[in-house]
């Protein structure tokens, strides 16, 4: 490696650039990563590492000072280590897309939406043939506010013998009313995808580690207060209702709030709900 040590000298004495310096180390690197412990590589993985190691070679260029050991040495020494950094970082990467997967795997469906409707409107019903008003289907439709999509506003719109738009407006104006509690419902999802996604991580760490490493046991803990942390999310979460409440049904309608409780308390027993 001493033609390494006699571009240093001609770096030097200014007789070649340092961007013809760094070009001459990274492909010594690469054709010869035996010399540097970087053999098992390969050619890809070895040129992701001294894409990665660049700004750093650049800095240690200019750091470098013969004190008693060559610019070879000096260099070999920087590889060694800065490849441990790069292998950990690598690692902890892949256990981080590996968490962000299965932490996101859960949300993805794909299923065919069954038809609704026919071709001509009929009333809503259940498979014993009781029907829904269309007051009663306001209602429900308000009090589910929260899972209705536009598309289905387009559907149940003519049972209801409502304009879409129309539905679309009293959605929207139930949703003002509604805005603090809901982004507070929101917010807390965000934080309970974001803490299972911690926890997955935890857990994918703590499966690399070895039970006698100095991390497991603190991995352990880490894991351990996130799940009690994630449950305790998840039990405040099915505490809060996500429909309206039977008064703000009625200010939607323009109706007495006892009227709601009533059509509510017919479509119970007409469906045998308890």
């Amino acid at each position: 490696m001493e033609e390494l040590s006699f571009y240093m000298r001609l770096y030097r004495q200014g007789t070649l650039a340092k961007k013809d310096l760094e070009a001459i180390v990274f492909q010594f690197v690469l054709k010869n990563p035996h010399r540097f412990y970087l053999a098992g590589l390969g050619k890809e993985r070895c040129v992701d590492y001294l894409c990665w190691l660049y700004p750093r070679l650049s800095a240690a260029i200019d750091a470098y000072k013969d004190t008693g050991s060559s610019f070879e040495a000096y260099l070999a020494s920087l590889l060694f280590w800065s490849a441990h950094e790069f292998f950990s970082s690598e690692r902890e990467h892949a256990v981080t897309e590996r968490a962000c997967w299965e932490a996101r795997a859960g949300e993805i469906v794909c299923e065919e939406e069954p038809e609704y409707l026919a071709e001509k409107a009929r009333p809503f019903s259940n498979k014993t043939g009781k029907k829904l008003k269309a007051n009663e289907i306001m209602v429900l439709l308000l009090k589910s506010y929260f899972f209705v999509s536009e598309d289905f506003l387009e559907r149940i719109a003519p049972i209801a013998g409502v304009k879409a738009e129309k539905l679309m407006m009293m959605i929207e104006d139930l949703k003002k009313k509604r805005e603090r509690h809901d982004e507070g419902i929101r917010m807390l999802k965000i934080r309970i995808h974001s803490q299972y996604y911690r926890c997955v991580t935890f857990e994918e760490r703590l499966r690399l580690l070895d039970d006698d490493s100095p991390n497991y046991e603190k991995t352990k803990a880490l894991l351990e207060r996130g799940r009690k942390r994630l449950a305790n999310m998840k039990k405040r979460l099915a505490g809060l209702r996500v429909d309206a409440s039977n008064r703000q049904v009625a200010e939607i309608l323009c109706i007495p709030k006892g009227t709601v409780d009533s059509i509510l308390y017919a479509i119970k027993k007409k469906f045998g709900v308890t």
